[in-house]
């Protein structure tokens, strides 16, 4: 994973100058959720560290969030922003770990519930990694309906700023004229 994660950095990073925050955590969320999916049907050792290394690869969403917290933030709320971030990080390590180790290997813990022939005993990590890849499902179309939201707020705001500003501008002008009539007279 930590590979992973060291050589997309840099791709993280230019993608971030390059599409945006916004466009990058939707990008690396979407490919979390993906990779987290595929960990789940591991069977050999080799394709868990070919899928780990993948997930690595979009673990950079961390220093992303980073960004968009500073971005969407203001001075009043961005150490709370900052010091959720982390406690929620810690929350899910310690969360995930908990959940990996009462729902791995099914059959051999559970098997009056989960018989050795089924998807359970085949796909030993099947439920953790489900669990996980739908809460990331969730979590990605959260964030998408928050930065749906807050640029459509923004955009308001901005038509909001443009009107009063032609408004003033056009005010200005009228007692310019009528100032003008007036000198005239």
């Amino acid at each position: 994973m930590y590979i992973g994660r060291t050589v997309m950095s840099f791709v993280t990073g230019y993608m971030t100058d390059s599409i945006g925050h916004r466009a990058t955590l939707m990008i690396l969320c979407t490919g979390i959720t993906i990779s987290t999916f595929f960990f789940a049907f591991t069977n050999s050792y080799e394709w868990a560290i070919v899928c780990r290394t993948i997930q690595g690869t979009w673990l950079c969403a961390y220093i992303t969030v980073k960004g968009v917290l500073s971005y969407t933030c203001d001075e009043t709320n961005a150490s709370d922003a900052i010091t959720w971030m982390s406690a929620s990080k810690t929350l899910a390590m310690v969360t995930g770990q908990t959940l990996g180790a009462f729902t791995s290997f099914p059959a051999e813990q559970y098997p009056s519930v989960f018989p050795k022939d089924s998807i359970f005993g085949h796909y030993k990590i099947l439920i953790p990694n489900m669990v996980i890849a739908l809460g990331m499902l969730m979590t990605t179309i959260s964030i998408w309906n928050i930065i749906y939201s807050k640029s459509k707020q923004r955009e308001i705001l901005e038509k909001k700023d443009v009107l009063l500003q032609q408004e003033k501008d056009s005010q200005s002008d009228e007692s310019l004229i009528i100032r003008y009539i007036k000198l005239l007279k």
